[in-house]
């Protein structure tokens, strides 16, 4: 929800939501769209549409009940931020944008860590600022309190 939110705040073109999922209780943590009225009632994106075109009336804003492979010849951009069915058919949908030379990003989120895959095909180049190596860090602890103390793994040095 928050990545469809924040496209449709940037502005593109149109932005169409496909989750089948049916709202849970524990979705209502989650996507702030969601109500107690939608669980077991609505998926979670026929519940956000009813919200998302207020976020910026220049977008055109959809919601899809089903989404083959062939159809994402239809978009330039696609995401993903759940596995709904198996890796196989994630890595099927990435095969079928770089064939057509669509944007691919898979990201998911799990709790305090997460991971994207972004996919822009062979001739995409990325024109980094400072060449500098993309600094990684093991976060062993966060606190509870405010502010809260972030601790590192004592074996990497940062500069934080």
């Amino acid at each position: 929800m928050e990545i469809a939110k924040n496209l449709i705040l940037a502005g593109p073109n149109s932005v169409t939501l496909y989750d089948p999922a049916l709202v849970q209780w524990g979705d209502l943590s989650a996507n702030f769209y969601c109500r107690p009225e939608h669980v077991g009632q609505l998926t979670r994106a026929e519940a956000s549409i009813l919200k998302l075109p207020e976020l910026n009336p220049y977008v055109k804003v959809n919601a899809l009940n089903t989404l083959a492979t062939e159809d994402l010849a239809d978009y330039s951009l696609v995401c993903v931020t759940e596995v709904c069915h198996s890796i196989d058919h994630v890595i099927e949908m990435n095969e079928f944008c770089r064939a057509r030379n669509i944007g691919f990003i898979l990201a998911q989120n799990f709790g305090p860590s997460g991971y994207a895959f972004v996919d822009y095909g062979n001739e995409f180049s990325i024109f980094d600022a400072d060449g500098e190596d993309t600094k990684s860090f093991i976060v062993v602890n966060v606190t509870q309190a405010n502010p809260a103390i972030v601790t590192v793994h004592e074996d990497k040095r940062h500069k934080f």
